[in-house]
């Protein structure tokens, strides 16, 4: 009798271990096709002699360094998608009324020095739930963050943001995506307004970005998200 319930356990047991190593392995490919990292295997290094780091991005990716008149929404409706790095020493005042004081980059600056998040200097933009604080290179700490505006009714803007410093400088990093295609291929976050003259407005932005977070999205939107999370996950800072 002993026997044979000795047997039956172990029957259980080797049926449990069979169940668990199967249902971890299905859990773990779910988790992996979700975790929006794009593969870049064909880029260019950008060097910041200023700043002092590095970034790779991808070969097809246009890099428009400090522009002096950057035209947001042109950019964002262009079929040249862009990374758009500013650099400015913090001390630096600038009349864009957009960009922050040297008051404010100061306290910006202690505050990511010490891993607190800053608050937001301007929320005009800001889509504030994307807002975070982030490690990069094992030793720097920075803001990134999303931005979902539109400039006419019909006009939008998709950026993806990054914000540090290093040796004395204001660093922006920001990726801007194809707001054409978006509105082509993801119709259901869009609707039309009779304020806007019956045009179309991006309206679900909450929806867009919990799907764009969870991996739902697939295609461009995915990939422009997967992408600079791989870019920023490679930088290095000197």
């Amino acid at each position: 009798m002993k026997k044979l319930l000795f047997i039956v356990l172990i029957i259980f047991l080797l049926t449990l271990g069979l169940w668990y190593f199967f249902f971890q392995k299905k859990n773990k490919i779910n988790t992996t096709n979700t975790t929006s990292i794009t593969n870049i295997t064909q880029t260019k290094l950008y060097k910041n002699q200023e700043a002092n780091f590095t970034i790779n991005v991808p070969r097809q990716i246009n890099i428009q360094e400090n522009p002096n008149n950057f035209d947001i929404g042109e950019a964002s409706l262009s079929q040249v998608i862009s990374v758009v790095i500013k650099t400015k020493k913090n001390t630096f005042f600038s009349k864009n009324p957009y960009d922050p004081t040297p008051e404010q980059m100061k306290i910006e600056s202690d505050l990511l020095n010490n891993g607190i998040l800053p608050p937001i200097n301007d929320s005009s933009f800001v889509y504030e739930p994307s807002r975070k604080i982030v490690l990069l290179s094992g030793k720097k700490y920075a803001i990134k963050q999303m931005n979902f505006f539109g400039f006419d009714c019909d006009e939008f803007y998709f950026e993806q943001k990054l914000t540090t410093y290093n040796k004395g400088y204001h660093v922006n990093i920001s990726y801007i995506a194809n707001a054409e295609k978006i509105k082509k291929l993801y119709p259901e976050y869009f609707t039309r307004d009779f304020k806007c003259e019956n045009k179309i407005v991006f309206s679900r932005s909450d929806q867009f970005y919990e799907d764009l977070v969870s991996g739902k999205l697939k295609g461009v939107a995915q990939e422009w998200y997967g992408t600079f999370n791989q870019m920023i996950r490679d930088i290095t800072f000197d």
